[in-house]
C-alpha cells in the first residue's frame, strides 16, 4: 500500500510592520511572509472506497507581500 501525501511539512512565515501616528492619521509599512517560505496549509486528495488516487491539491500559504496602510480617526 503506498503512503498518502496527507502531511504538511512544518513552516515559519514572519510578519513585520513599522507604523507612525500623528494627531488623527496613521501609517503602516508591512512586510508579510517576510523571507517568502512556501508554506502548505492543507493538502486534500480523491479516495474512493478501495483506492486514492495520485493526485491531490495543495493549498499553499500567501506569498511574500509588502503594502502601505493608512488611517484616519474621525
Amino acid at each position: 500500500m503506498k503512503r498518502l501525501p496527507a502531511n504538511c511539512l512544518l513552516y515559519t512565515s514572519v510578519v513585520l510592520s513599522v507604523g507612525l501616528a500623528r494627531n488623527s492619521w496613521n501609517v503602516e509599512l508591512y512586510l508579510d511572509n517576510a523571507f517568502d517560505s512556501r508554506g502548505e496549509l492543507n493538502r486534500t486528495f480523491q479516495c474512493d472506497a478501495t483506492y486514492c488516487y495520485q493526485n491531490y491539491r495543495v493549498y499553499p500559504i500567501r506569498p511574500q507581500q509588502l503594502g502601505i496602510k493608512f488611517g484616519n480617526k474621525f
